[in-house]
């Protein structure tokens, strides 16, 4: 690999300690994102389950408090899946920019500042983002009213 960037006139340090550190760097990298996503997996495992073995309201077998807290759980089972599996994403996304360290630090500079930006592009931006904030204030919407009409009754 060494006798390969020299060879670049835009490579600029061709160290052997420089790119052991930058392949070190790069395998650490691979080895986070490896077991973040699977654990994300076991978690989205254990998700299913939760949602197959919740409890069925009718009968008065189970109250809604406790249908709703099982709910809760296993949606905060789901979210930490969730935040895994993106944090797994992520590190892929940055050890793509890593590369450009390989060629010259500038670029390694330019690429994390991209990725930064396709980040947050996709995560503040995207057309899911905003379908996602719809539901958001949809549901908090039908969460204020249905508090409005129990203080009513409570009056």
């Amino acid at each position: 690999v060494s006798i390969l960037l020299q060879g670049l006139p835009f490579v600029v340090d061709v160290r052997p300690q420089t790119l052991q550190l930058k392949i070190l760097v790069l395998i650490c990298i691979f080895i986070y994102a490896f077991f973040t996503f699977t654990w994300s997996l076991r978690q989205f495992g254990f998700s299913s389950v939760l949602l197959g073995a919740m409890p069925i309201l009718h009968n008065g077998e189970v109250s809604n408090e406790e249908s709703d807290s099982y709910a809760e759980s296993a949606g905060k089972v789901l979210d930490k899946a969730a935040h895994s599996n993106n944090y797994g994403l992520r590190a892929y996304y940055f050890s793509m920019a890593l590369l450009t360290w390989f060629l010259h630090p500038v670029l390694f500079i330019l690429a994390s500042t991209l990725v930064v930006y396709i980040l947050y592009v996709r995560e503040f931006k995207s057309s899911t983002f905003k379908v996602l904030r719809q539901v958001n204030t949809d549901w908090h919407k039908r969460e204020r009213a249905l508090q409005s009409i129990k203080d009513d009754t409570n009056i």
